[in-house]
């Protein structure tokens, strides 16, 4: 049987500058990140990562995907990508 984990981005370093879609992640956010990641460690089947486009969220599947050698982040535009497709792009 098929899974789908839905995850929120790890915390980011908020940049009064910047718009909040281009905000990366903290130190503590790459922490968070990084526990996630070990903590699935013991999941296997993970066959794709997939993320908004924006520099948190894909920061954060960067770091799970690295630590679990996944096969990638695949970048999705915030237009109701997850619930118009009936499949992922590509």
């Amino acid at each position: 049987m098929a899974r789908v984990y839905l995850i929120r981005h790890a915390s980011p370093r908020i940049e009064p500058g910047l718009p909040p879609a281009r905000w990366r992640l903290s130190p503590y956010g790459i922490e968070e990140s990084r526990r996630l990641a070990a903590a699935a460690a013991d999941s296997r089947g993970i066959e794709a990562l997939y993320s908004s486009v924006k520099a948190k969220a894909t920061a954060t599947a960067a770091i799970i995907a690295l630590a679990r050698g996944a096969c990638g982040v695949v970048g999705l535009e915030n237009r109701g990508a997850f619930l118009s497709n009936a499949a992922p792009p590509g």
